[in-house]
């Protein structure tokens, strides 16, 4: 393939998982005008809280299909979501929503009055089940919550998850070409890629259900039919023209998703054999080894 190679050194460094401060800076002088709302934002900050809640909740490497499998569930008539990756449980100013899509009503109010980010988190995921009739579930998907995902699962002791993964050569490939991610040096990105593994390994069990992207592209009947299973969900889009017709979510338009409601297939599997400089594939290896023999990647 003519293609130009992506090599091992990236010309900054980008934030690479754990956004936990992701838009808290922003809204500081704005909470520092609002005494009540700092005080607010400071308590929420310390007390994650509690709820029984059934959320389903989509996390794991950046890159590895996240959007593609949140799209499908989202198209199911039993699911609510939002437009976009909310960030909510990392660190940030939760006295505004910052949710394409989303605008809750005297959204002020349940900030002020809320005891707990779940309780804030469970005002958004109602007022997103309002607005779709037949559903009874809420889909959160934000890759960086798998730092996270020990909370998580303590704070929704019903909630379901899945994790994806992708092999960290190809996954490196696709964050290079991603024009919103930049280029990340080689060395960073398999320390993110090993902490996202390691991070799911920790906290393995019944409640959490894994993908790997590359059985997504091979057999996707078969993947979207186990997390529907594992979500409790009847169906789930397997169509690129059921995803359309079901789904408004922002990924449709935005740069770096524009084949996200294509037909699934393995079109972009081992892409990094002909893209990825050799080097920069041997860095990935040496460094990512443990976890490339867990997920069958060598």
């Amino acid at each position: 393939m003519n293609q130009k190679q992506i090599s091992s050194r990236g010309t900054r460094r980008p934030d690479l998982g754990d956004r936990r401060w992701r838009g808290f800076a922003g809204g500081l002088s704005g909470l520092f005008s609002d005494g009540r709302a700092l005080i607010q934002n400071i308590r929420l900050n310390m007390n994650l809280g509690q709820s029984d809640r059934e959320h389903l909740f989509i996390l794991g490497l950046s890159r590895s299909g996240t959007s593609l499998l949140a799209t499908r569930v989202a198209s199911s008539q039993d699911v609510a979501t939002v437009n976009g990756e909310t960030f909510f449980f990392q660190k940030r100013d939760f006295s505004r929503v910052d949710i394409s899509g989303v605008e809750i009503a005297n959204y002020r109010a349940k900030f002020l009055a809320a005891h707990s980010q779940v309780e804030l988190f469970d005002a958004m995921a109602d007022h997103a089940i309002l607005q779709k009739p037949s559903a009874r579930r809420f889909l959160e998907k934000t890759p960086d919550h798998i730092f996270m995902l020990p909370e998580l699962l303590k704070a929704y002791p019903k909630a379901r998850f899945v994790f994806s993964i992708r092999d960290p050569r190809d996954a490196y490939v696709s964050w290079q070409k991603h024009p919103q991610l930049g280029d990340a040096p080689v060395e960073e990105f398999a320390r993110y890629w090993n902490r996202c593994h390691a991070t799911y390994s920790a906290s393995a069990g019944d409640r959490i259900a894994t993908v790997r992207y590359e059985d997504m592209c091979l057999n996707p009947d078969a993947t979207l039919e186990r997390v529907a299973n594992h979500f409790g969900l009847t169906q789930i889009a397997d169509t690129a023209e059921q995803t359309k017709e079901g789904s408004d979510w922002r990924y449709l338009k935005m740069g770096g998703h524009q084949r996200i409601t294509d037909a699934i297939n393995p079109g972009t599997l081992n892409a990094w054999k002909d893209i990825l400089d050799p080097d920069a594939a041997r860095v990935i290896e040496q460094q990512c080894r443990n976890g490339m023999q867990h997920w069958q990647y060598v």
